[in-house]
This record gives structure tokens, C-alpha cells and sequence, in this order.
């Protein structure tokens, strides 16, 4: 093992049950002593912890745990979206997006549920237009949530007759 530990219980589960609480002292902590004891951290691990970071607006710590993947996948991506989404960062949310989408990761469906909530946040209903276009030549057929948004997206400005 040179160093390394296995938690028997995967630690990525107690993370994701400590994210409700955003940062909290308790997912600190935990991210403390995985670090502290040498613990292997794992995919999972690392998307946990950036989620836990991004949700509560911690983006430092959440980068910092991001860059610091080595394998990132699309929820790894979607999970910094959904972040700076959720605090009304539209240009983080879509600068993240766009690093993505350069590296080659094809963005799955649940990635065009944040941009296009993140514009409509922001009253960027052109912008959000565009990535709810952006979803076909991705190959995503848009879902019921999808549509969602995009009623959302338009009706924002107050144009019932566009949504």
C-alpha cells in the first residue's frame, strides 16, 4: 500500500452526505483526515469534494481539489458547473463549460440543465438560447427538464409568448 489507505466504507458516500450542509466543518473535517491519514482518493472521492466545495461557494478549495484530479470526467466538469450555477457565476459556469467542451469531453445532459439556468439567472436569455441550440450538435435530445428550462430561460424577461 506504501502510504496509501482504503477507507473499508467508501469515503465519496459520507462526503455526498455531508454536501447538503454546503463546506461544512463536518465535510472538512473529513477532507482533513483523508488528506491526514494518506487516504487514496479516487474519482469519486475528488468529484465529491469539489461538489461539497463548489455547493457552499468555497471555488478556491473547489479548484483547487478539481485541478488536482488527474482523470476528470463530465461529472467532474458538470459538478464545477453546477457550482458557480447555482452562485450566479454565469461567466465561471461557462468558461468551465468551455474548457470542457475543448478538451474533448462531450457534455451530457445533465450539463445543459446548468448553463442554460445559470443565463437565465443571469438574464442572459440570447446566451442561454444558444446552449439549448448547442445540445443538438452534442447529440442530446432535450427531456421534459429541458424544456423546463427553456420556459424558464424565455419567460424570464417576461415574453410568455416566446417560452
Amino acid at each position: 500500500m506504501h502510504g496509501t489507505l482504503r477507507f473499508p466504507v467508501r469515503s465519496e458516500r459520507a462526503i455526498k452526505a455531508l454536501r447538503g450542509h454546503g463546506a461544512s466543518r463536518k465535510g472538512k473535517w473529513l477532507h482533513h483526515k483523508l488528506n491526514m491519514y494518506g487516504v487514496e482518493k479516487d474519482l469519486c472521492i475528488e468529484t465529491a469534494l469539489t461538489d461539497m466545495y463548489a455547493k457552499s461557494g468555497d471555488f478556491q478549495t473547489a479548484e483547487g481539489v478539481f485541478r488536482s484530479t488527474s482523470e476528470k470526467s463530465v461529472v467532474s466538469w458538470s459538478t464545477m458547473i453546477s457550482g458557480h450555477e447555482m452562485h450566479g457565476c454565469i461567466d465561471a459556469a461557462i468558461t468551465i463549460f468551455n474548457q470542457m467542451v475543448e478538451l474533448g469531453i462531450k457534455p451530457k445532459h445533465v450539463t445543459f440543465m446548468n448553463i442554460p439556468s445559470a443565463c437565465c439567472h443571469s438574464g442572459s436569455v440570447e446566451q442561454g438560447k444558444f446552449y439549448c441550440d448547442l445540445m443538438k450538435d452534442f447529440g442530446i435530445e432535450p427531456d421534459s427538464e429541458h424544456f423546463a428550462c427553456a420556459v424558464d430561460l424565455l419567460s424570464h424577461p417576461g415574453d410568455i409568448s416566446g417560452a
